[in-house]
């Protein structure tokens, strides 16, 4: 099976996909930091009244510039939105995929609004949507491999773990604590979003049993009679 094969994309999904590479191609062009303050998040663009910015920050690349890396991050970006996206999309319907989307967007906005450190600190939220988007992904797909050079394999649950701890480690290094801490928070949102609302799994075993727990006892899902879990001998007759 080709996890990254998907035949049918919403318009919402094509929407996401355009609007973050008009917003993050605009800032990177935009000789002055206007547009920046404009669309990115801020404390101060909020006491201005700039509410558009609740939406428009989660379309723009952090470090925009107009550089041969920024086009390849953008690329990576777009096509892993597209991907990720696309299987959400199918599997669980593109209503679902918004409400990932909503629910990214409102947390991370709430918290960065509560919690940067000055009026003139801007956030750029692409990347932190698409953790989120990559971890309840990895919540339907996570006992997929990718091969490099049809030799060597990866299983994808230890890459994407691996990612967030690099991307954790170099925000600490560099100071930027409150985007550390988005990173992680925002993983386990789309973690437990994938839980709690698709009752779906991670890949990592050693949550399994707890994370069965969670899901037999939530409420609304039926439950088993203690004589009901008996597993029926061939030709018997079903419980009544």
């Amino acid at each position: 099976m080709n996890i990254f094969k998907i035949s049918f994309k919403t318009y919402f999904l094509k929407a996401w996909l355009v609007l973050t590479a008009f917003f993050s191609i605009l800032i990177a062009i935009s000789p002055s930091f206007l547009l920046q303050e404009l669309f990115g998040l801020s404390q101060r663009g909020w006491k201005e009244h700039f509410f558009w910015q609740l939406l428009t920050f989660v379309f723009i690349l952090p470090e925009s510039a107009p550089t041969i890396g920024f086009l390849l991050r953008l690329a990576l970006t777009l096509y892993l939105i597209w991907t990720l996206g696309g299987f959400i999309e199918r599997w669980k319907g593109p209503q679902q995929l918004f409400f990932l989307f909503l629910g990214t967007t409102v947390l991370s906005a709430v918290l960065a609004l509560f919690l940067l450190p000055a009026e003139t600190e801007i956030l750029f939220g692409s990347n932190l949507l698409l953790c989120s988007l990559a971890f309840s992904w990895l919540n339907l797909r996570g006992d997929a491999k990718i091969y490099f050079f049809t030799v060597f394999q990866v299983k994808v649950k230890w890459l994407v773990a691996t990612l967030l701890a690099f991307l954790i480690a170099y925000n600490f290094i560099f100071e930027l604590y409150l985007t550390a801490f988005l990173y992680f928070v925002l993983a386990l949102f789309g973690y437990f979003y994938a839980l709690f609302v698709w009752h779906s799994k991670s890949p990592f075993l050693w949550l399994a049993k707890t994370e069965g727990r969670i899901i037999r006892f939530q409420p609304g899902l039926p439950t088993l009679k203690p004589d009901q879990k008996k597993i029926k001998k061939p030709g018997s007759h079903p419980l009544h």
